[in-house]
């Protein structure tokens, strides 16, 4: 298996639990009646796990420097993940244990993010980086959408718990692999640290990761602001759950296709230039689709959404590889897994913020034209920013 095909697998086991956390379970909340502010609210507190993911970079330095060290980790954290999709699937929806089973499941993916990077970074040659990172953001949609979209598609013959069953079982699948393939490889692939300290996080303090810690936390405020409601916005429209699978699944097979194209382009030109114009496009395309709800314009809507999530694919692929530039070099892991938790608390700010402007009957305008510049003051400060990556 190379690079992008063992990259799109991990990925797309990233992507599943989220498909589930991020429009399954939002949709069926939804669907009974649990208002926009209290399920963002829900998925607000679902993300902040990865926003203090980077708290694990320095372990994932100093400890997994050989193949098997993180193949035997992610396997570790699996099955973690195993258990906790097991009590989601036993108990149901209507749980009073499912918001606390939600953040647990985001626990465990969290950290499976931090290993899954810090083994991207220390394989992949840099000129495979955009591309890598297209499969990479290809197999989490591939996930996202089995089960999400194309599980609400298929609620009226399968009920999601046997499918969070037939989810058990694949990730099974995959620890089998790894452990198989890489469980006794001893290749050293990474630099080896003699100790462990928390002092190695001084480098937040310097200016240029201030600066790239701003960029992250603002610049995606629009793309968290569409992804984070994009259920309850249809709910919302009188569209029932198949239907809203079908669009769900329209959306992610242009954020796909805009994943993959932005990877390219960013090998071709630079990630920094296609994740400002990707970003800076997004932000109206947005404020559009909150103008739509306003006036009752469905099908114009629908068509907004759509062009959002090639943007929000493309903008995706290129600001990872953008911030994989920025972090390589000694405590590589750190850096990249800090720039990345940044990003998930603006996830969970974005999330957050949107859902509670969105209470009101015809606020979703609001809440995508407030989202929408806070990203434009983030890729504005991107432009400007001339510091180039040191691979210290």
């Amino acid at each position: 298996m190379n690079n992008k095909s063992l990259y799109f697998t991990l990925y797309f086991f990233e992507g599943a639990p989220i498909g589930l956390i991020w429009w399954t379970i939002p949709t069926l909340l939804s669907v009974n009646g649990i208002g926009v502010d209290v399920i963002t609210t829900i998925l607000a507190f679902a993300t902040l796990p990865w926003a203090l993911k980077f708290l694990l970079g320095p372990l994932a330095d100093r400890f997994l420097y050989k193949n098997n060290h993180h193949a035997l980790t992610i396997v570790s954290l699996q099955g973690l993940m195993v258990l906790t999709l097991s009590w989601i699937a036993l108990t149901g929806v209507h749980s009073k244990l499912l918001s606390l089973m939600v953040v647990l499941l985001s626990v465990c993916s969290a950290a499976q993010d931090v290993v899954i990077d810090a083994w991207a970074i220390a394989r992949v040659e840099e000129e495979h980086r955009g591309s890598v990172n297209g499969a990479m953001q290809a197999g989490m949609l591939s996930g996202k959408w089995i089960f999400g979209p194309g599980l609400l598609i298929a609620l009226d013959q399968v009920d999601w718990r046997w499918a969070t069953g037939g989810l058990i079982l694949l990730i099974c699948g995959n620890m089998s692999y790894l452990l198989l393939r890489y469980g006794r490889d001893q290749k050293v692939i990474a630099p080896v640290l003699e100790t462990l300290s928390y002092k190695s996080l001084s480098f937040i303090t310097k200016r240029k990761f201030l600066i790239l810690g701003v960029i992250a936390l603002l610049s995606a405020f629009s793309l968290e602001a569409i992804t984070g409601i994009t259920t309850p916005l249809l709910i919302k429209q009188g569209f029932i759950e198949t239907k809203v699978g079908w669009l769900l699944s329209g959306t992610l097979f242009t954020m796909l296709l805009g994943g993959l194209l932005g990877g390219k382009l960013s090998d071709k030109f630079s990630a920094k230039t296609i994740f400002f114009w990707s970003g800076l496009c997004l932000a109206p395309i947005v404020i559009l689709v909150g103008l739509f709800d306003k006036t009752s314009a469905p099908t114009l809507l629908v068509a907004s959404l759509y062009l959002s999530y090639a943007l929000v694919g493309a903008f995706t692929a290129s600001s990872y590889a953008y911030y994989m530039e920025q972090a390589k070099g000694s405590m590589e892991a750190t850096k990249f897994t800090f720039l990345m938790a940044i990003t998930n608390l603006c996830e969970s700010s974005s999330a957050y913020t949107t859902g509670q402007l969105a209470v009101a009957p015809g606020s979703y305008l609001k809440a995508f034209t407030v989202c929408g510049i806070i990203s434009l003051v983030g890729l504005t400060l991107l432009k400007q920013n001339k510091l180039e990556a040191k691979h210290d």
